[in-house]
């Protein structure tokens, strides 16, 4: 053992010098102590101390050890940013579960899924796919068609599937997400309201902006019964909306909304945060747009002298 992963163990008020000669209390007590130090964002710590305990047992790990070791690896690694490394830890674990549990377990097509989202963020979109849609022939044999827990396995695909331009395929699995949440959680509930966000994005990104439209305000419905008028989430909604009908055209209404959007950022972070100047630049195109040169020229002053503070 590392003089430094030693120090870090010995911080911990339950270490105690017997501990080590006790291999399994001491792989448990190190599982915890990497848990800990990930919690308080020492990644670092969390990892070496995590593969250190590939040597404390000498390779004598049982694969349901190796499941939880190599599981929060992949969290460390993935907070981290290093999603190669992640990827190979949730290799890692798929093996062993396949061994331990069959091809067919639910456990398995969970696994499927997040390895199937580091691909998605290594821009590794086909291989996500077909990760994906492994994970989908789990579920689909074993739970009903509206089952909730198919919807993680939809949103997954659905991005991999965006990133690939295919974006008829990511829209009809997002509308069955919508579906199927609104089944179970109720028309109204937030997470129905995330889902057709996302969708709409959709439709705006593919130039239909009615359909878009139609959505964002049906999500600011939601989300208004839910946060108070000066949220971020409001602010964010009415931003979107805002966007939709500048590309419509629209843009009285646009402005009034990014209006909005801008005193909410201001009043909740203050005007020089990156949200505040964000929506203050989409106003700036919009006034553009306009043909407002005067009020343009003046506010990209104002976004430049808030960037420099």
């Amino acid at each position: 053992m590392s003089e430094d992963i030693e120090k870090i163990l010995k911080s911990y008020k339950s270490y105690s010098p017997g501990l080590k000669k006790d291999k399994a209390a001491f792989f448990e007590f190190s599982l915890k102590a990497a848990a800990s130090q990930y919690y308080e964002s020492h990644f670092e710590n969390a990892i070496a101390i995590l593969n250190h305990c590939l040597d404390v047992k000498d390779n004598s790990l049982t694969r349901v050890e190796t499941i939880a070791l190599y599981n929060q690896l992949a969290i460390a690694y993935k907070a981290m940013g290093k999603y190669s490394e992640a990827k190979d830890s949730i290799n890692q674990v798929l093996k062993s579960q396949i061994n331990l549990l069959g091809k067919e377990n639910l456990d398995v097509a969970q696994t499927y899924l997040n390895l199937a989202d580091l691909y998605i963020r290594l821009e590794q979109f086909v291989k996500a796919e077909e990760l994906c849609k492994s994970a989908l022939e789990i579920l689909d044999s074993q739970l009903a068609p509206n089952n909730l827990k198919l919807v993680t396995a939809y949103k997954t695909l659905s991005l991999a599937y965006r990133y690939q331009h295919k974006f008829s395929e990511a829209m009809e699995l997002l509308k069955l997400c919508a579906d199927i949440e609104a089944l179970h959680l109720g028309e109204d509930n937030l997470q129905v309201s995330e889902t057709l966000y996302y969708l709409a994005k959709l439709y705006f990104e593919t130039d239909q902006l009615e359909d878009s439209e139609v959505l964002i305000r049906r999500v600011l419905q939601i989300r208004q019964k839910y946060y108070s008028e000066n949220h971020p989430k409001i602010a964010q909604t009415l931003n979107e909306l805002a966007i939709i009908y500048r590309n419509m055209g629209k843009h009285q209404r646009a402005e009034t909304l990014l209006k909005q959007a801008i005193d909410i950022c201001e009043s909740m972070y203050g005007n020089r945060h990156p949200k505040t100047i964000e929506y203050l630049e989409n106003y700036l195109t919009l006034l553009r747009l306009m043909n407002r040169i005067s009020d343009a020229n003046n506010l990209e002053e104002n976004i430049g002298l808030l960037k420099q503070k």
